[in-house]
């Protein structure tokens, strides 16, 4: 018996990362006319733009992969003369993962060092999911979004849909590893 929680992989996005050597991440925000003042690890929506700021110096912006070259061209001619600023599409980078349920926010305290609790719905963040890098959103009352680098998702999908499964009892009287009933659900998690 598993926790009540829906474990499902996201379609890729278009993801920007912009970055300034000095904290003026308000000023490119505002310079690519999407709004704003935007409060830090808060989601904003507009324009059919997702817009992330981690901090004074760093911005992620999301939106549906078929936008990618508009929002490209668009930061590209907006920030065009803005110094020490950096702009990378990360579009090939990050897969995502969407933990939806009631017991969602448990199920993810077994493997990102947030207090859920804390985190209210809108919010975003950089931070570690099984001790590798993660930007974590918070959907809604129970719905989060979790994206990873490519090349760790199969690991990170793994492990999280481990962590939906409540704890197992072994066999009765059968020393550990000997019961075959947690090994046949951890064989059934890697199986999808």
């Amino acid at each position: 018996m598993g926790y009540e929680v829906e474990i499902t992989p996201l379609e890729q996005q278009a993801v920007f990362d912009i970055r300034t050597a000095r904290p003026i991440i308000d000023d490119c925000l505002f310079r690519l006319d999407v709004g704003g003042p935007f409060e830090k690890d808060r989601i904003a929506g507009t324009n059919g733009l997702q817009i992330l700021k981690l901090g004074p110096r760093r911005a992620l912006i999301k939106s549906t992969l078929s936008n990618e070259t508009q929002i490209e061209e668009k930061l590209n001619s907006a920030l065009a003369d803005a110094r020490q600023t950096s702009v990378v599409n990360l579009s090939d980078m990050y897969l995502g993962i969407r933990i939806a349920g009631t017991d969602a926010a448990e199920v993810l305290a077994h493997a990102i060092p947030i207090d859920f609790h804390e985190f209210p719905p809108g919010g975003g963040t950089a931070t570690a999911i099984f001790s590798l890098s993660a930007i974590v959103s918070h959907k809604s009352d129970r719905s989060y979004s979790v994206y990873v680098d490519r090349s760790y998702f199969d690991y990170v999908w793994r492990r999280i849909n481990l962590c939906g499964l409540k704890s197992v009892p072994l066999g009765a009287g059968k020393p550990l590893g000997q019961s075959g009933n947690f090994y046949n659900l951890v064989e059934k998690v890697y199986q999808t």
